[in-house]
């Protein structure tokens, strides 16, 4: 028996946005696709031929036509009575789309903040904000449970499917059972965290790229060609200060 419900709706129309729906579509999940209207540019060519184009790479490259019920750059009055709700856009979106869709949330709603940790607590806070409490439930990942989810043309995508390393849990955190059955539905490989503040601070790309940019920022702002930071920018050195960034995250986790 499905644990998901016949209405879905993902906003973020980025490369992970466009995976995740498509994920959903080809599983024959309806589902609706948003943005704000500032990113929804590539929305009209989804409504045009019906779906998404995507392309999961790895051992066996694949790809596939996913449908969609339908595009939306309102969130605000999409958002209305959609049982299971998904938000995939980098932190710096939590909070613009926390305050778009405190307004309409309804109790009951589900929803998931998929890609970086932090979307549910800037809901909260729009919520308060605004001096409603409606018993929500609401989730966290930790990242993407794609690798290198990127938007090709517009209505088109590719992304590889992750192995592990994509945590979810809910808030409150006695719902992390729950969302993580919903979680693995849609995403097998995804499992259960310990609440919502390891999700915040188990994030891969804060650990690894930042060091890793910094600590060849002068080779990259004086270089015009392209530099793989994942080969010769990780020196020794790079090596020691990610692993010293890591050791604050992991004391941050257990404090």
């Amino acid at each position: 028996m499905s644990n998901l419900p016949d209405n879905i709706l993902v906003l973020g129309a980025g490369g992970g946005g466009l995976t995740i729906a498509a994920e959903l579509g080809l599983a024959g999940h309806p589902v609706t696709i948003g943005d704000l209207p500032a990113f929804a540019g590539g929305l009209p060519a989804i409504r045009e031929a019906g779906g998404i184009t995507i392309t999961f790479r790895g051992q066996d490259e694949v790809t596939c036509f996913a449908p969609v019920a339908g595009i939306t750059d309102d969130p605000q009055a999409a958002v209305k009575g959609v049982p299971l709700v998904i938000v995939c856009v980098p932190s710096f979106g939590h909070m613009p789309f926390a305050q778009a869709l405190a307004p309409a949330v309804e109790g009951g709603q589900t929803i998931l903040w998929v890609g970086e940790g932090g979307g549910s607590f800037s809901l909260i806070a729009a919520l308060r904000a605004l001096g409603q409490h409606p018993r929500l439930v609401l989730a966290d990942t930790n990242s993407l449970p794609y690798a290198g989810a990127t938007v090709i043309a517009p209505g088109v995508a590719t992304a590889k499917r992750k192995i592990g390393g994509t945590y979810i849990a809910g808030v409150p955190t006695c719902e992390t059972d729950n969302v993580s059955r919903i979680a693995a539905e849609i995403w097998p490989w995804v499992k259960p965290g310990r609440n919502a503040w390891e999700t915040l601070f188990l994030n891969f790309n804060a650990i690894d790229h930042v060091p890793t940019m910094l600590g060849n920022l002068g080779q990259i702002e004086n270089r015009r060609d392209k530099m793989r930071l994942w080969g010769e920018g990780t020196s020794p050195g790079v090596g020691r200060l990610i692993g010293r960034v890591d050791s604050e995250y992991a004391a941050l986790r257990e404090g």
